[in-house]
């Protein structure tokens, strides 16, 4: 799908001296040297690079993710960014650079990440500063859990001021304690990933510039396709 001639082009020079091949950016390009015989368009093939880095996480030579690869795009042209890396940087640019596209410019990941960070934590302080008469909404398992440790204390009360009550008083205090040890027993990663943007975005916590940093890889990836 990659191949140039599917899309009327024709490219020499594409291997270096050890045939391995090179950055199309170094190809010598031809272009529309047979039209008629034209498998894909530009328009095409720009989708179909576009849906691939969507759901590309990875990179392949260390298998680390990087959770806004199909989050960013290029500001010329409009294609989602491609992740790119070199001896010291891991960086995103323009996957037509030199070729449709004469965006140059590359952004580290580190530099991105912390520009991305600093929008969302301006964006959670603005909607907490918004609020003013309107209740905050925080995550459901937050909330369900308040509820439920709430009817324990009064079921607790209520045991122990009529020790001799009957036997369903006492079950239904065990039900909801096993549902409260189940409610605790989930994980972070199921919150964050049960939770809608607005959700997200009005924690507590998100209001502290910390949180966002603190944020583990798998968390990040839960989070930003909902939040950036």
């Amino acid at each position: 799908m990659n191949n140039p001639v599917l899309r009327g082009h024709t490219c020499y020079l594409k291997w270096d001296k050890k045939r391995r091949q090179k950055s199309s950016a170094d190809w010598e390009w031809h272009y529309d040297t047979h039209p008629e015989e034209r498998l894909l368009s530009e328009e095409e093939y720009t989708l179909i690079q576009d849906h691939l880095a969507h759901h590309s996480k990875s990179v392949r030579s260390s298998g680390e993710k990087f959770y806004l690869t199909g989050l960013t795009v290029c500001d010329v042209c409009g294609s989602r960014a491609v992740l790119k890396r070199n001896q010291q940087y891991v960086y995103y640019g323009c996957r037509h650079s030199g070729v449709s596209c004469d965006n140059r410019g590359c952004i580290q990941v580190s530099v991105l990440e912390q520009a991305v960070v600093g929008r969302l934590h301006q964006r959670a302080l603005a909607i907490r500063e918004g609020d003013a008469t309107v209740s905050a909404v925080v995550g459901q398992q937050q909330s369900e859990l308040a509820s439920l440790q709430q009817q324990r204390e009064q079921l607790t009360s209520l045991v122990a001021q009529y020790p001799e009550s009957n036997g369903a008083l006492k079950q239904t205090l065990r039900d909801l304690e096993q549902q409260i040890q189940a409610l605790e027993q989930r994980s972070q990663l199921d919150m964050l990933r049960d939770s809608t943007a607005e959700e997200l975005i009005r924690l507590p916590e998100a209001g502290d510039l910390g949180f966002w940093f603190s944020l583990s890889l798998a968390e990040r990836e839960l989070i930003y396709p909902k939040l950036v």
